[in-house]
């Protein structure tokens, strides 16, 4: 019989053994967040597509299927017997990836790639002598009406 400290080594070995390192998951994260059917698909020289999950770019990729359907349809002729092999009809194949939006999402949060204000509205800000450094890289412009737009900045009250 095991002692209680083999025991806990050798579980502690085995959960270590089928645990994903955080570079795994983030590894598995970019792969997901580029997802595609494209090396499902198999487009003819006609035009016509179809899904191949035997062709080795598909292989390389069946980890990426979140979700795949199949559906056939027989066509029934009359006489035929249950012995006889009857052709298909048609097929319909339904093929869904993973979610390559979320783990972008997901991917982006890790790597704080949006902060707390990504969705605020950009802010003007006033460059003390952009409008010269511009005139003299790209030469004299245009004003636009836009352009005499100033930010809200709070007035300095005057040292007394």
């Amino acid at each position: 019989m095991m002692r209680n400290d083999e025991v806990s080594k050798v579980v502690e070995r085995r959960l270590h053994e089928n645990h994903l390192s955080g570079n795994l998951v983030l590894s598995l994260l970019s792969e997901i967040s580029m997802a595609s059917i494209e090396p499902f698909l198999v487009i003819e020289e006609d035009g016509f597509a179809h899904f191949d999950l035997n062709q080795p770019s598909a292989r390389d990729h069946l980890h990426m299927i979140k979700k795949l359907t199949t559906k056939r349809t027989r066509r029934i002729e009359p006489g035929a017997r249950k012995s006889e092999k009857v052709k298909w009809e048609d097929e319909t194949i339904t093929l869904e990836v993973m979610d390559a939006q979320e783990a972008q999402d997901r991917l982006g949060k890790y790597y704080k790639l949006f902060g707390d204000n990504s969705m605020a509205p950009p802010q003007i800000i006033q460059v003390e002598g952009l409008e010269t450094i511009l005139n003299k890289v790209y030469g004299p412009q245009v004003k636009l009406p836009h352009d005499n737009i100033k930010p809200n900045r709070p007035k300095r009250q005057k040292e007394k």
